[in-house]
């Protein structure tokens, strides 16, 4: 599953703040902090795309003083706090696994709820998944279940220190231009990363980070108190990148 490395990039450029926008968070969001990354794995192997978006989550982390960390959801004996470790070589400082029985084995329903529940307990305010064919699987359901966006087949991404609001580049369906999306006030900000588009970084022995381990997803216990929200698709019919509209009541 490994992949090469994808060649160095030019500095982003600064984010441009939107005019006449109301960028501040409601008080309930601002408890969303870190940029967590979903550490996708399959046969034993973790997929090269969750070690190039640790590298680039390390970025906006560091702009904004978070810290960054990555959920691991597999079965009973699989390695997954082997997959931590390597993790923390390549820039995590926290790892959450999560050892059920009904995630041995990628499928849908049991890791978009084991997710989505580590989500809604410990509120990262920035969501990472490789735009693989499992990523893009579970990226849309993910959003879809927390009611928030999604930035789809990212390339690119940067965030503003002010806001906190991250701007993920992605091509349009024509794949002649290239724009970015923000997410003004919504938390998590969820995006998928295309693969080999970002630089693969060096793994650093003797690097070290907290684990947080639950035994199932049962364990975590939550329930969602995310605002209603309208979902918008395109006209393919498939789940698009967009800044949501809150409706209230």
């Amino acid at each position: 599953m490994n992949s090469p490395a994808a060649s160095e990039k030019k500095p982003s450029a600064p984010v441009k703040r939107a005019a006449g926008r109301n960028l501040d968070l409601p008080e309930h969001l601002k408890a969303y902090q870190g940029v967590w990354v979903f550490l996708e794995h399959d046969h034993g192997h973790v997929h090269s795309v969750s070690w190039e978006l640790l590298g680039e989550a390390r970025k906006p982390a560091d702009k904004v003083g978070s810290r960054v960390a990555v959920a691991v959801l597999g079965g009973t004996d699989e390695p997954l706090e082997q997959f931590a470790s390597e993790a923390f070589s390549f820039g995590a400082d926290k790892a959450y696994v999560i050892h059920d029985p009904v995630s041995l084995g990628y499928r849908n329903k049991p890791f978009t709820k084991g997710l989505t529940d580590l989500v809604n307990k410990y509120r990262p305010e920035i969501l990472l998944l490789g735009a693989t064919s499992m990523g893009r699987d579970l990226a849309r359901s993910v959003a879809t279940t927390l009611l928030r966006g999604l930035t789809a087949d990212c390339t690119e991404l940067n965030i503003d220190p002010a806001s906190r609001a991250l701007a993920a580049t992605r091509p349009p369906f024509g794949g002649s231009l290239l724009y970015a999306i923000m997410t003004l006030a919504y938390r998590p900000q969820v995006a998928a990363v295309r693969p080999r588009v970002m630089v693969m970084p060096q793994a650093q022995t003797g690097c070290g980070g907290e684990n947080v381990t639950l035994p199932t997803t049962k364990a975590i216990g939550t329930a969602s108190s995310a605002p209603k929200l309208w979902v918008l698709y395109d006209h393919l019919g498939h789940y698009f990148s967009h800044e949501l509209l809150a409706e209230k009541g």
